[in-house]
């Protein structure tokens, strides 16, 4: 269960992630230097098991991941010889743009997964793949502009239905912002807790938000956290910030 919002352009992209988790489920590490497969780049990690749902690097290169719901995929979970899908993102950020799309459609098995939902953008293009158990393997292009991915293991087809409505008018009122954070992922319906994008369930709730940027201008890339607490999140003062230097100029589309 997450939601994340990207925005791209050739001036450069942005993503912005709600991290939907287990109440029990240990603390997160927020972003950080991380390497992967001997590329530079940031990424908060799970303290359980070591992997991230969205990491930047050197290249100009990010990418998310959102669990997916279907029938099967809870059964999976946790199971021995079922591989964390916290190890997708690092191995797609080993490259630059043109060879994390490649891996995606042309060397990845998403088979020994659950279901997933993963995107990857850059200055020059972004893109969606979608793992289903029943063997669907998909990739769309994102246009340029600001683009919606949310996932739900509760009631997920009213729930994602709703909460796309809901950006669509975040979208038409200007894509507001509250400071850093999209005005959107910080909605709270009291009536709504368990649909809305800052999300609360009895097993489960929204537990950070973390947001990415490469600005090819700067050739830099950066990342913000925030971590949820009862008091809910002090959008001016993330707990974390941390820039990466782009090794290389990143081309625009």
């Amino acid at each position: 269960m997450c939601t994340a919002v990207l925005h791209w352009n050739p001036d450069g992209a942005l993503a912005v992630m709600n991290r939907d988790e287990r109440r029990d489920r240990a603390e997160e590490i927020p972003p950080g230097p991380f390497e992967f497969g001997g590329v530079r780049g940031l990424a908060p990690r799970d303290s359980e098991r070591g992997g991230t749902w969205i990491g930047v690097n050197e290249r100009g290169v990010m990418a998310f991941l959102l669990n997916g719901y279907v029938p099967g995929d809870l059964e999976l979970v946790g199971r021995a010889g079922i591989p964390s899908r916290g190890s997708i993102v690092p191995a797609l950020l080993a490259h630059d743009a043109d060879g994390a799309r490649d891996h995606l459609r042309r060397h990845f098995d998403p088979s020994p997964y659950p279901s997933f939902t993963v995107a990857l953008a850059a200055p020059d293009g972004a893109m969606v793949s979608r793992w289903r158990l029943d063997g669907t393997w998909e990739h769309d292009v994102l246009p340029v502009g600001w683009n919606l991915m949310t996932s739900s293991a509760w009631r997920t087809d009213e729930v994602c239905a709703w909460r796309a409505e809901r950006f669509d008018e975040w979208r038409s009122n200007g894509a507001p912002m509250n400071g850093a954070i999209p005005s959107y992922l910080l909605l709270e319906i009291p009536e709504r807790r368990e649909w809305s994008p800052m999300m609360s369930r009895s097993w489960s709730a929204t537990r950070s938000v973390t947001r990415a940027t490469v600005t090819p201008a700067e050739r830099m890339a950066t990342m913000s956290y925030w971590r949820r607490t009862d008091s809910g999140f002090a959008v001016e003062h993330p707990e974390a910030t941390v820039d990466l230097a782009l090794s290389t100029p990143v081309e625009a589309a």
